[in-house]
């Protein structure tokens, strides 16, 4: 629950990188400026944030901020598959961060 009562769906949040100040959040909704405002309710701020994929489809690592990609049938049904990649995406965030 955010400070205003706005009540969210559960998230998932880890700490990823040398310093620990990059983190990975998995949500299954999105509220107006939902991830900001959870972070604020934490008693941290968030100074970027970069969309790096939906449901079990990753965006492209080089697409440009503001650009966008053609979405075949077959990234649509992983955009729409509710299956969690969240761990293994961590994993990886996490390796090459090292």
């Amino acid at each position: 629950t955010l400070r205003d009562g706005t009540v969210c769906r559960p998230a998932e949040a880890k700490a990823y990188g040398s310093d620990g100040k990059q983190v990975l959040i998995s949500i299954s909704e999105g509220k107006y400026h939902q991830v900001k405002r959870m972070m604020a309710a934490a008693g941290n701020h968030v100074e970027k944030l970069h969309r790096i994929g939906c449901g079990e489809l990753l965006l492209p690592a080089d697409l440009e901020e503001g650009k966008t990609i053609e979405l075949s049938d077959k990234d649509l049904c992983k955009m729409l598959n509710s299956a969690s990649v969240f761990s293994a995406l961590y994993q990886s965030l996490r390796k090459s961060s090292s």
